[in-house]
């Protein structure tokens, strides 16, 4: 037999932000600031 807790505590909350969409948005940032370093990268080192 398995208990649910149910305490009001949301399961599926993001471990960082409010809302999923902070994570989202930390997630394209991160993304768009690598595809810039590694285009910067091969730039210099061609």
């Amino acid at each position: 037999m398995t208990e649910q807790i149910n305490n009001g505590d949301n399961l599926d909350s993001p471990p960082f932000f409010k809302k999923w969409s902070g994570m989202y948005w930390l997630l394209i940032v991160t993304l768009a600031l690598l595809v810039i370093l590694f285009h910067l990268f091969s730039v210099h080192f061609s």
